[in-house]
């Protein structure tokens, strides 16, 4: 499994979204012999970031977490076994009830962000963050993980988010991304 996760975090070593220093360390991550997901490392695993995008309308999807009291792209843990892909597969129809197909599927950075929320034993995520291409259709979002979501233009989107590490990634699709 380590080789794999290893081979998804290399698609991005020339990609001008990443920070070396954090695709170093997501390297550095997989070496350790503490397990890969939360099953395996309650504080620190990897998860999963999907942002559903919409070019015709130029919009992003968000949903208004219960967890995380605030607005941020859907995504979850990977499960034992899973792939980064696959858990985006996975949590995009459990969350959203929509299937997706892999060429909808792009990954275009990482990030870890470490948690400070009495609610979680989660302390680290080590988080893949992909593209998903989708029509701009009216998902049937799962009322247990969001109070709301809606489609957003990307500035919209970025004013809502709170969490400075996720505003970080909405900048880089605003710079990398301009037609969005």
């Amino acid at each position: 499994m380590k080789d794999q996760f290893k081979k998804e975090i290399l698609k991005l070593k020339n990609s001008p979204f990443i920070n070396q220093k954090t695709l170093q360390l997501f390297l550095d991550r997989l070496n350790e012999n503490s397990g890969l997901t939360r099953d395996e490392n309650p504080s620190s695993h990897f998860c999963n970031f999907f942002v559903p995008i919409n070019y015709a309308t130029k919009s992003i999807y968000l949903g208004n977490h219960i967890k995380a009291g605030g607005w941020i792209p859907p995504g979850g843990h990977i499960d034992h076994g899973e792939l980064p892909s696959e858990c985006a597969k996975r949590e995009c129809f459990e969350e959203l009830q929509y299937e997706l197909i892999d060429k909808q599927i792009e990954l275009f950075n990482l990030s870890i962000i470490h948690l400070n929320n009495p609610r979680h034993n989660c302390k680290t995520h080590y988080d893949f963050w992909y593209l998903i291409r989708t029509p701009k259709i009216d998902f049937r979002f799962d009322k247990k993980e969001f109070y709301e979501a809606d489609w957003f233009s990307l500035k919209d989107a970025y004013q809502k988010i709170l969490y400075p590490e996720f505003k970080v990634v909405m900048k880089k699709l605003l710079k990398f991304y301009p037609e969005i």
